[in-house]
């Protein structure tokens, strides 16, 4: 969002949540922006969206799926606090699935732990 102005302020740009628990998709849409390969750069993004509404699909909000996937990543980050939800163990695991099917395609390779 080139030039977002929020309340008076103004930013060059923004940082989605999800990319704080994914950084390697975001690196490789940086990095295809930084090469001219736009085509590369708007799949990886499509792929950054497709796990941001997770948070949809799962019913819970944005800061709940970033907690889960650092969870499946080894950091244990806490539970979001209420009146947010955290997932159930059968949601983690169709998480994981999702996830892994989803890295698949952006050609990221990523270890879970086995938390459940």
């Amino acid at each position: 969002m080139i030039g977002m102005n929020i309340q008076g302020q103004t930013a060059d740009t923004h940082i989605c949540g999800i990319c704080n628990a994914v950084p390697e998709i975001s690196d490789l849409m940086y990095k295809s922006i930084v090469m001219g390969d736009m085509e590369k750069a708007v799949k990886y993004k499509s792929l950054l969206m497709k796990i941001k509404g997770l948070a949809r699909e799962f019913q819970v909000e944005g800061l709940s799926i970033v907690k889960a996937i650092l969870r499946l990543r080894g950091l244990n980050v806490g539970n979001p606090v209420p009146p947010n939800k955290g997932l159930s163990d059968n949601e983690m695991r169709k998480l994981r699935e999702i996830l892994e099917s989803i890295l698949s395609d952006a050609g990221v390779n990523i270890e879970f732990k086995r938390i459940f």
